[in-house]
């Protein structure tokens, strides 16, 4: 099975000089180098964010649609208290 390399752009970044101890501490101590520990929690972080905006935005889809889905679901009550009912019935 063959490795499909994702392409690597390299960047300067600059970081407090204490923050940047921490992480190569914990690089060390994870027994990985640094850059693979950076690049794991931005990964971390860009999803979580995307992740949150996309939640921001159902929520804001659902708000908007309240009445719509509110009307539906009542429109639909007598259907499932029948079926209910039927299924009692029959048991």
């Amino acid at each position: 099975m063959r490795l499909v390399r994702t392409p690597t752009k390299k960047v300067i970044v600059q970081f407090p000089a204490t923050l940047l101890e921490r992480a190569e501490a914990l690089a060390d101590s994870l027994h990985t180098d640094r850059s693979k520990l950076i690049r794991a929690a931005l990964e971390e972080k860009v999803e979580r964010l995307e992740r949150e905006q996309l939640e921001a935005t159902l929520r804001e889809g659902y708000l908007a649609n309240a009445d719509l889905l509110m009307k539906t679901s009542a429109a639909f009550e007598d259907v499932v208290t029948d079926a209910l009912n039927h299924d009692e019935r029959e048991n």
